[in-house]
């Protein structure tokens, strides 16, 4: 095994890492949805309205949950299974998470619509947090179509293209044409 070969799965591992950690925060975000939406709305007399949403946000929070968790375990085990399944959750996360921005940050602002500095903090958190975990899945996406990546998950040798050289070849190439002069 090559040292290319090692940062290739040091990679996939850091990778996985992130689908876990991603798990965890989708898994942490259902329980937040449960324990300041359904219960309070359970336990109060006065109909504050309707818990279906907070059920359906309780439902896609625990599949994706569920689905970053199982794709970080086959990126682990390198199944192309689980690195199109990375490539599929990093495109999801990357157009969803403008749409749930937007869905949550309405609500929000109008809520604290009268404190401009409540409201300013909101829209530059909010898309801060977008912009770096659009950046992460960008990142993920690149990585995932990366010819070393694909060629260790369907378990090929890496072989550079032709007519694209190595740098020590072009280190080579360029030291015999200084010498030839």
């Amino acid at each position: 095994m090559t040292q290319s070969d090692k940062t290739v799965r040091d990679g996939v591992m850091l990778v996985a890492s992130y689908h876990f950690l991603l798990a965890i925060l989708s898994l942490v975000g259902a329980l937040a949805i449960v324990i300041f939406a359904i219960i309070p709305s359970m336990n109060s007399t006065v109909g504050t309205g309707s818990i279906f949403l907070p059920i359906v946000g309780v439902i896609i929070g625990v599949f994706l949950g569920l689905f970053y968790g199982i794709t970080g375990s086959g990126l682990i085990a390198l199944k192309n299974s689980a690195r199109m399944g990375a490539v599929f959750l990093a495109l999801f996360g990357t157009i969803g998470g403008l749409f749930i921005l937007i869905g949550a940050g309405i609500p929000t602002v109008n809520s604290l619509l009268p404190d401009m500095a409540a409201v300013a903090g909101v829209i530059v958190g909010g898309l801060c947090g977008y912009f770096i975990l659009t950046l992460l899945d960008i990142a993920v996406l690149a990585f995932m179509f990366n010819r070393r990546v694909r060629a260790l998950f369907y378990g090929e040798p890496y072989v550079p293209r032709p007519g694209t050289s190595s740098s020590t070849a072009r280190t080579n190439q360029t030291g015999n044409a200084s010498s030839a002069c």
